[in-house]
């Protein structure tokens, strides 16, 4: 087999792959494309976190202020003990995109199947770096997808936050498992440690907290690899 057949064979693999999972991702997120929001436990909640990021952008106000739509004069600052990115990054969708009618449902909405994608391709790429194949690269991606607990919380609870942070695991073991066993490494692998572990404090605190306490074990368990990481 030449090189041409090569790189053609891995590419083909890579497109196959790549439209399975986001097959995937369309599958689990089908119910989004309904009207509406499953009124869960905190939608709305999160609903008005995301409009007051909206509200102070369109108006030049601190999006990190009290609530004002939640309470008006007497808001609470609810990012003095709720973690913020998911808020933001939902409410700046709804900014951007106001114009061509996104409201604050569909700003969640998509952040939810964006953060999604970001999940599965993520863990697509941790588990074909573990098994050295693309069957298990969408073994992993697939199974993470369709996270049971995640679904859970998009879903039944509406934990938006708790969601996203979960969707944020696969990319900081991608960038710890990279640089304890990748021979040569590269700055996307510190790019993503350092993206995923600011992201998932950002999202949901007691999320991080349990992800933290387990990739410490698994350094503690690879405890030679990370002495000639430091090392090196």
């Amino acid at each position: 087999m030449n090189k041409i057949e090569t790189i053609t064979k891995k590419v083909s693999k890579e497109i196959i792959s790549c439209i399975v999972l986001i097959g995937c991702i369309f599958a689990i997120s089908y119910v989004f494309f309904n009207n509406g929001m499953p009124n869960g436990d905190d939608i709305h909640f999160h609903l008005s976190e995301i409009y007051d990021v909206y509200n102070a952008a369109i108006n030049g106000l601190n999006p990190f202020g009290p609530n004002t739509i939640a309470m008006g004069n007497v808001a609470y600052n609810a990012h003095m003990f709720y973690a913020p990115l998911p808020h933001l990054f939902a409410g700046e969708l709804m900014y951007l995109f106001h114009n061509i009618g996104m409201t604050a449902v569909v700003a969640m909405k998509t952040t939810d199947i964006i953060f999604i994608a970001i999940s599965g391709f993520y863990s697509y790429a941790l588990g074909k770096r573990m098994t050295k194949s693309n069957i298990g690269g969408l073994i992993l991606g697939i199974a993470y997808i369709f996270h049971p607990y995640r679904i859970f919380c998009m879903i039944c609870r509406c934990a938006f936050s708790e969601s996203i942070a979960i969707s944020l695991i696969p990319v900081i073991f991608y960038g710890v498992y990279s640089l304890l066993n990748e021979k040569e490494i590269r700055i996307w692998h510190y790019i993503s440690t350092i993206v995923g572990v600011t992201g998932i404090v950002l999202s949901h605190p007691f999320t991080a907290l349990v992800t933290c306490l387990f990739t410490i074990l698994y350094m503690l368990f690879n405890i030679k690899k990370l002495y000639f990481f430091i090392k090196d």
